[in-house]
């Protein structure tokens, strides 16, 4: 089957979800294109393949994070791309300008099974609340949530990330049966490694500490209270160290500080994608804020997939997916909401060399099994089924078979 799967991620963010999706399609003789937006190209686009994939980077004249489906350019680019491919399904992930626009177009010339994603609660209190200026929710916020929910009922089936976003979209007038939930899947384990303390060295880790590791590319909520816990759990572990990679900004440089803890915290900031999982493997647990905010009922924390590959307990919150996680699987603790419960649950797997190897020998099972991307892709390929008999049953019903 030929599948488009469309979304307004730059490159290096497509490949978290969608190029994953694709890479198992096509190991299953699929023939999956990727169409996202590039990186940096601005005027003309770019094709590759990798790993039986063709991935289409389409141009953008915006910058950075704005280069997230706005631009008028890239849309325009990718309608005329569409205009000369014909596909058997198409999977939009997201319904921004510059996603949903073209797809329409391209099924108002041959209409194709449409399946949707959403990995994300934007409007209505989400991450737009969190994660953008006042002006920006001011002035696009209405916009935002419109592209996010208007669309929804024209899928033939709808992926979801989360639990919250499936009831989100009920709530809409998606049919629950028409609904999959999809989690990011986890790369295949890799044999055990020598222990946390095997690379620490090299990124500036004291051998002996007990490490607690905190990873996120652009969403840090909750990260005000892991830096109150860290603060408790020193006064208990001299010894505790908190390594974070990812983006830190100017107020939690400011909170660490006020806190007291900056000699308990390693900053790695950006680490290359060949060192990111031998840092990471340097930690003896991870801790995963899931405050009780819309934005985490939306949300599946991407990282955790890469903690479970390596056989990392992790301290979370009873919150969204992460709750019914834990419920099933006996992969970290749960903390309430308060700092100081976070640094118990902390406290507790550091004086417990036992547990802390249980639950992660758990978290790599899980890794290996039902959070593996062939049992993800599965799931997908159900979602891929359903839509293709909801829209046959529609074009039946739109042009009945003519009566003898």
């Amino acid at each position: 089957m030929r599948i488009l799967l469309i979304n307004h991620h730059r490159r290096f963010k497509a490949s978290w979800r969608s190029v994953k999706f694709a890479s198992e399609l096509a190991r299953r003789g699929h023939q999956p294109t990727v169409l996202c937006i590039a990186d940096t190209r601005k005027i003309r686009g770019a094709t590759i393949r990798q790993d039986g994939v063709e991935i289409v980077e389409s141009p953008d004249l915006l910058w950075g994070r704005l280069r997230s489906g706005w631009d008028l350019w890239d849309c325009l680019w990718r309608m005329g791309f569409l205009r000369h491919r014909d596909f058997d399904l198409i999977h939009a992930f997201e319904s921004r300008p510059a996603t949903i626009h073209p797809v329409l177009r391209s099924l108002r010339r041959r209409p194709v099974p449409l399946v949707m994603d959403w990995i994300d609660w934007w409007g209505r209190g989400g991450l737009i609340a969190e994660q953008r200026p006042w002006w920006y929710q001011q002035l696009l916020g209405g916009v935002e949530t419109w592209y996010e929910e208007h669309f929804r009922t024209l899928a033939d089936a709808t992926t979801v990330i989360s639990h919250g976003l499936n009831d989100r979209a009920q709530d809409l007038g998606v049919t629950a049966e028409s609904i999959f939930w999809i989690p990011n899947g986890c790369a295949p384990p890799g044999p055990v490694t020598a222990g946390p303390g095997a690379d620490r060295a090299e990124f500036g880790l004291p051998a002996g500490a007990f490490v607690v590791g905190f990873s996120a590319l652009d969403v840090t909520l909750g990260l005000d209270s892991v830096l109150r816990a860290m603060r408790l759990l020193a006064q208990r572990r001299p010894d505790a160290v908190l390594m974070m990679t990812g983006k830190l900004s100017a107020a939690m440089k400011r909170q660490i500080s006020e806190l007291g803890v900056a000699g308990h915290v390693r900053h790695l900031g950006f680490v290359r994608d060949e060192d990111f999982p031998r840092a990471l493997a340097c930690a003896d647990v991870f801790a995963v804020p899931f405050v009780d905010k819309p934005a985490n009922r939306g949300r599946w924390p991407g990282r955790v997939n890469e903690y479970f590959v390596l056989g990392k307990p992790i301290v979370t919150n009873p919150v969204g997916e992460m709750k019914a996680l834990l419920s099933r699987h006996d992969v970290g603790l749960l903390a309430s909401d308060t700092p100081t419960d976070f640094a118990d649950k902390l406290d507790q797997l550091a004086s417990d060399a036992t547990l802390r190897a249980r639950l992660g020998a758990n978290a790599r099972q899980l890794a290996a099994a039902e959070l593996s991307w062939p049992v993800i892709v599965d799931r997908l390929e159900a979602a891929y089924a359903f839509a293709a008999r909801a829209h046959d049953l529609k074009q039946t019903a739109r042009d009945p078979a003519p009566t003898a």
